[in-house]
């Protein structure tokens, strides 16, 4: 994969990649498990840490909603294109997750994202989920 989106005329409009980010932040915050299911490619991987933690896009919706508090917001920072191979890009982001009760940062951490460009939508195709630090749980 090129480093360098202007090298190819097929990659996903950053405004779209922009979109899915929010999107993806949006539905898992509304527990919309059909919303964020759309989010991603029907064979998409979910990898939190070293480990694949759910493969298929409804089931990865179904883990993140039924694990996620309801009093937490998901922020995401904008991604950076790492590369670009036709219509298949990766990018890097930072996100942070909000206690909206405290107004507390609860955890910051890295997406790193392969995603394509369908006829619909951009989609995730995988989302590897780090977590730089992630406050404790008593």
């Amino acid at each position: 994969m090129s480093p360098n989106p202007s090298e190819s005329r097929t990659v996903p409009a950053y405004d779209a990649v922009v979109e899915l980010h929010a999107r993806y932040a949006d539905t898992l915050d509304r527990k919309d498990v059909a919303g964020l299911a759309a989010c991603f490619a029907p064979d998409a991987v979910l990898v939190v840490g070293e480990q694949v933690a759910a493969e298929g896009g409804r089931t990865i919706a179904e883990r993140l909603t039924s694990r996620s508090d309801p009093a937490v917001l998901h922020i995401p920072f904008p991604p950076a294109v790492c590369g670009v191979e036709g219509s298949r890009l990766r990018t890097r982001s930072y996100f942070q997750l909000v206690d909206t009760r405290t107004g507390r940062i609860t955890a910051l951490g890295t997406y790193e994202d392969e995603m394509t460009s369908t006829d619909q939508a951009v989609v995730l195709t995988r989302r590897s989920v780090t977590y730089a630090w992630k406050e404790a749980t008593p």
